[in-house]
């Protein structure tokens, strides 16, 4: 192209080498409860949007716990992945009890 210095391809492979960088250097600072929501879902965690229903609610519980215990995930991220994975009406009833739920520390237990 006329009137651009030969070396723009360059300079460009640079800078984008530079971003990828701070981008892989960032990772390490990105706080645990969102890389492990990442590896989480990889597991295809089931969604729950069941209205009451023991026996359903029971089966999923036990299903995010194993993912949590193959994980070695902390109590307070269990929590936090799982509750992505609600949907429509358990998706309300969280937003609702989560609001008067004790937080210890900013955390449901």
């Amino acid at each position: 192209m006329a009137g651009r210095p030969n070396n723009t391809n360059g300079e460009l492979l640079t800078s984008m080498t530079e971003i990828l960088e701070n981008l892989v250097q960032d990772r390490g600072n990105e706080p645990a409860e969102y890389r492990g929501l990442s590896t989480f879902t990889k597991y295809h965690p089931l969604k729950f949007d069941e209205k009451f229903n023991l026996e359903g609610a029971q089966r999923w519980i036990i299903g995010i716990e194993k993912i949590s215990n193959d994980m070695g995930c902390h109590e307070e991220h269990t929590v936090t992945y799982a509750t992505y994975m609600l949907t429509r009406e358990a998706e309300n009833w969280w937003r609702v009890v989560n609001r008067i739920l004790p937080h210890e520390g900013g955390i449901v237990p």
